[in-house]
């Protein structure tokens, strides 16, 4: 760290900075509010000014929710008092008793009814003194279903004019995932703001970087190439924190080169010092093996196409749930009236293309009368499998872990879920929305560890929510062609990109958030396929 430091204020010296631009920190000074941060925060004063009861922000991970919250404070009016609970994996009472703490109550309650009794009345007490009492909850998506109803309770507190404490609810994409379920109905209607953090686009990332070099006494043109701006938005899809990072690493290799300007083969140098903090798996045996058949597949496939669709035609169309990795949500999920921020038309990668069954995409046929269900799952067991141990779920020993140096995914997966480490690896990258890449993970990163069934290949997370794949796509046509299809059918779906196999991206989709796997059936059962995707 002494030495990172010591070439970062190197590099400050080199290209004349009066400090480091790119640190992920909460220095205020560096606060860019894009169009879509300057909305966000507009909606929260707001909901402050007009003592609005509930409000909520969304937002993916690295978007600058935390950047955010922290201006906000900052703006508030001292009449206003904000409690914040930054680590909300606690108890119900537990939460009670912080609030209680914090609003300097004495508190002689033994259970939650008398704790809310006491918190009431301390509430009643700063409105007669013109005080305004708002509590923030970060990381809210990792709050429990009893902490929600406590919230959901506490939000109940009001005088005959106004709430008596307002609720700010941010988290990632999880939190709004979980507000959806038809179990938090009369806790979602409550919500008067609720807003989406999303990246910047493409002018926002560069006035992003222009404004942080413009506090330390420089410009983008001043350090950076314009031909790398197309370049630098590709790599980081306007998510700060990864701006941040990759600006930091080719500020550090252009000064040991000697460059005063960022290039974009600097650029593409700094892209893969990033992965240098992580602890890469070697591919295993079977993807290998996969690989090589499939090009002796693409050499085949020509010559005997019509002898292919007829011996595979009736396998690779039985369910419209291809076997695969899950992955973890950082997309989205589609409900009646909601936008999906991750599924928009022309938004996927260009080079993203379908990973299948040896069959051309074109040749993606998926027949009318065909009818999806968990039951076709059962049959996709690895071969090792015994069907024992097909029909337990596998159940993690401990509900989070911190890696250590060393570990990888796969020794992870194996320790948990040794009934089958395959499947375990599956759930922890669906789970976890900081593993961007399946091959690796980085030291020191907290893994939470959901449960798996092993019969139906169905993941229940931390949330209680049950998801199923239903494809796996290298191909933005057909990812879009099928995201469209199911949001059609008003089916909840949820989109993941994530590296794999190396430097490879995907796109897979799968349906899920629902509240039951007996619900998930029913919904499974319920989908048509499409004919084919032309």
């Amino acid at each position: 760290m002494y030495l990172t430091q010591k070439i970062k204020v190197m590099y400050n010296s080199f290209y004349k900075f009066s400090g480091s631009p790119f640190e992920n920190n909460l220095d205020q000074r560096f606060l860019f509010l894009g169009k879509n941060h300057q909305e966000v925060l507009a909606a929260l004063l707001y909901f402050i000014e007009t003592k609005k009861g509930f409000a909520i922000v969304c937002g993916d991970v690295g978007t600058g929710k935390t950047m955010l919250i922290n201006s906000f404070l900052d703006r508030l009016p001292e009449t206003v008092k904000p409690i914040i609970i930054s680590n909300p994996r606690v108890s119900p009472q537990d939460l009670l008793l912080y609030l209680a703490k914090a609003l300097e109550i004495n508190t002689t309650g033994e259970n939650i009814l008398e704790l809310m009794d006491e918190i009431k009345n301390a509430l009643v007490e700063s409105k007669r003194q013109d005080k305004q009492v708002v509590l923030i909850i970060d990381e809210a998506h990792l709050l429990s279903d009893q902490a929600f109803e406590e919230i959901r309770l506490l939000s109940n507190i009001e005088s005959p004019d106004q709430k008596l404490l307002q609720i700010l609810l941010v988290g990632q994409y999880e939190l709004s995932h979980k507000l959806n379920r038809p179990e938090m109905k009369h806790l979602r209607q409550r919500i008067n703001v609720n807003r989406f953090l999303s990246h910047l686009n493409f002018s926002g990332t560069i006035h992003y970087i222009d404004h942080r070099l413009q506090q330390v006494g420089s410009s983008f043109t001043s350090v950076f190439e314009d031909k790398g701006k197309g370049q630098i938005f590709k790599i980081t899809k306007g998510i700060p924190r990864l701006i941040n990072q990759l600006c930091d690493n080719a500020l550090l290799i252009s000064m040991t080169e000697g460059l005063g300007k960022v290039n974009r083969k600097t650029l593409r140098k700094a892209e893969d010092a990033l992965q240098t903090d992580r602890i890469f798996t070697a591919p295993s045996a079977i993807s290998k093996k996969s690989s090589r058949l499939w090009k002796y597949c693409s050499v085949l496939i020509p010559v005997g196409a019509g002898v292919a669709m007829v011996l595979l035609g009736t396998i690779s169309v039985k369910s419209g749930f291809w076997p695969g990795k899950f992955q973890q949500i950082a997309g989205n999920i589609e409900s009646a009236g909601q936008p999906v921020p991750g599924i928009k038309s022309n938004s996927l990668p260009s080079e993203i293309q379908e990973k299948r069954a040896p069959s051309p995409e074109k040749d993606l046929i998926i027949p009318q009368e065909t009818k999806t269900s968990l039951s076709t799952l059962s049959e996709l067991k690895p071969e090792s499998e015994s069907p024992i141990k097909a029909s337990l779920p596998a159940s993690p020993t401990v509900d989070q872990l911190v890696t250590k140096a060393g570990e990888t995914l796969t020794s992870i997966a194996a320790e948990q879920y040794p009934e089958d480490k395959k499947w375990g690896l599956v759930a922890i990258i669906l789970q976890n929305s900081n593993v961007m890449n399946e091959d690796s993970i980085t030291a020191g990163e907290i893994l939470y560890l959901p449960k798996l069934n092993l019969k139906n290949r169905t993941i229940q997370l931390n949330d209680k929510l049950f998801y199923v794949l239903y494809g796996r796509y290298t191909s933005s046509e057909s990812a879009e062609k099928i995201a469209s299809w199911l949001k059609s059918k008003k089916i909840k779906f949820l989109v993941r990109d994530i590296k794999s196999g190396g430097a490879t991206r995907s796109k897979r989709i799968f349906i899920g958030g629902y509240p039951t796997e007996e619900e998930l059936e029913q919904v499974c059962n319920s989908l048509t396929t499409k004919k084919k995707l032309k």
